[in-house]
């Protein structure tokens, strides 16, 4: 072997561990970030970290296009997918994702990581086309997704897509939440209210849709217990619903005497915990 031969080699081997290394160590700013603050669309728009792992990302993908490693630049593009959708750049998280598309269903052979980023992909593409407006785009992306799901027998992100869909043909504009504590990407949930010390804000809590869906739903089921107990302990003869009828109207009001007595309590423990 001819000394430049060997210089040559060398040279690219030195490249290439230079392009692993960025990649681990973009991969490693990630993890950090998620850890400390979990995953939600546009939580780091400032965060200095995922910039840095931006950069680390950007070199990684250099570094395998040179090397002609397609499928380490695809899966390098999926991870600069999720750096741009934590930082809630929308076209950016666009562009990277539509490559990443692009190069891994072009690849001959796909591991079962890659069919699942690429489905992932069609999803948070699909997110990002609405944030930027496009929705007609949007729509298409989700149709893919959808059936990419539904072909892999993966509910992932099937019901994520279809409330996109839904959204986008009833010409909603309401913001996409995408967090680590929501497991539907899709919608138009918000957290709950936070004081400053970063306690739940429970006096704003309470208006909240998710409260009002936790009162309603604890109501109903004291409700029905109520008048089961009211039932079982003087119902007369074989049940019927015309008994279970009355006796669950004639229960109403001990229902609203425990749920009040259940809100006091709560109130009084929040009180004295400093919520």
């Amino acid at each position: 072997m001819g000394k430049n031969t060997q210089n040559w080699r060398e040279a690219n081997a030195a490249k290439s561990n230079a392009g692993f290394a960025a990649f681990r160590q973009g991969k490693e700013l990630y993890f950090a970030f998620i850890k400390a603050h979990g995953e939600g669309y546009g939580i780091g728009k400032d965060d200095d970290s995922l910039a840095t792992a931006y950069e680390y990302y950007q070199t990684a993908v250099r570094g395998a296009q040179e090397d002609k490693r397609f499928a380490d630049v695809a899966r390098t593009h999926v991870e600069l997918g999720k750096i741009c959708e934590l930082q809630g750049n929308a076209p950016q998280s666009v562009e990277h994702r539509r490559k990443a598309i692009d190069l891994l269903e072009a690849l001959p052979q796909l591991k079962d990581d890659d069919k699942e980023s690429i489905r992932d992909s069609y999803m948070f593409l699909a997110i990002s086309l609405f944030h930027c407006g496009e929705k007609e785009e949007a729509e298409k992306a989700a149709r893919l997704g959808i059936k990419k799901y539904t072909a892999a027998n993966d509910p992932y992100g099937i019901k994520p897509l279809q409330t996109l869909i839904s959204n986008i043909e009833n010409d909603e504009d309401e913001p996409i939440v995408w967090s680590s504590g929501n497991s539907n990407p899709v919608g138009s949930a918000k957290p709950l209210p936070l004081t400053e010390a970063g306690t739940i804000d429970w006096e704003k809590a309470s208006s909240t849709p998710q409260m009002k869906v936790a009162s309603l739903t604890i109501g109903t089921g004291y409700f029905y217990l109520v008048a089961y107990l009211w039932y079982r302990a003087f119902g007369i003869g074989e049940a019927s619903w015309q008994k279970i009828v009355l006796a669950s109207v004639v229960s109403l009001p001990a229902v609203f005497i425990i749920i009040g007595t259940l809100n006091l309590l709560m109130d009084k423990l929040l009180k004295r915990s400093g919520k």
